[in-house]
């Protein structure tokens, strides 16, 4: 008996462990031309912009390396397993983000158009939360 209740329990744990596992995918989401809103209403300099994004993302293990003026690279590994990049153009008034690659994400155009696996996104979204609450201190 304890060993038909173990296959029951492996093969209920089988049968639902592939749709929990595989997500759907979802469209690549770039954020353009988005507005620099500081806290104190001033307006901000470049540096400041590229600034929030460095300190504002460190805890969540975002990586940067300056692409030029008014451009950064960011990169992501999660669990050693996932990478993301993302370009970010910026300067005083705005900011952009567009996907560049990804490793281990589903990545592909689906009837022309990009899409990925839903995690790219909820992390590119808590991206620009960690900026915008770094924006609102200057």
């Amino acid at each position: 008996m304890k060993s038909v209740l173990g296959i029951a329990v492996f093969a209920f744990a089988a049968l639902f462990q592939g749709p929990a596992m595989a997500r759907g995918s979802v469209p690549v989401i770039n954020y353009e031309n988005v507005a620099v809103t500081t806290g104190s209403g001033k307006p901000a300099t470049a540096e400041q912009v590229r600034q929030a994004f460095i300190t504002g993302t460190a805890g969540r293990g975002w990586t940067y390396t300056q692409a030029g003026d008014g451009k950064l690279l960011a990169n992501l590994v999660v669990r050693n397993k996932h990478t993301v990049s993302a370009e970010i153009v910026y300067s005083g008034d705005k900011f952009s983000v567009t996907y560049t690659g990804s490793v281990n994400m589903n990545y592909e155009l689906k009837d022309g158009k990009p899409v990925i696996h839903p995690n790219y996104n909820n992390w590119v979204n808590n991206m620009l939360s960690d900026v915008r609450v770094e924006l609102t201190r200057l």
